[in-house]
């Protein structure tokens, strides 16, 4: 059984990059996940870790492998989607 090792501050500074690549605010990424700013801002500063669940579903969000997000780098090229904020809906 292999052990993994996650260095939260790269985790934190790849989910900061993810969130501005996106123009997402912490506080509408928070939104989005159910959680306040604040935690969002301990995982932007290495502090705490999402929760597996929530990094599964920025995994399918961003479209981005949960491997790379716990990496804290891209290694595969895909194309990183948008994310809805929720807004885009309404107005439909």
């Amino acid at each position: 059984m292999a052990v993994m090792i996650f260095n939260p501050e790269k985790v934190g500074k790849f989910i900061k990059k993810i969130r501005k690549d996106n123009n997402l605010t912490q506080q509408k990424l928070a939104d989005k996940y159910g959680v306040t700013y604040q935690a969002v801002s301990k995982w932007e500063n290495g502090i705490n870790l999402p929760e597996v669940t929530l990094i599964r579903q920025m995994s399918k969000d961003f479209d981005i492998s949960v491997e790379d997000i716990l990496d804290g780098k891209l290694t595969k090229k895909r194309k990183r989607k948008k994310v809805s904020t929720g807004k885009d809906l309404e107005r439909h």
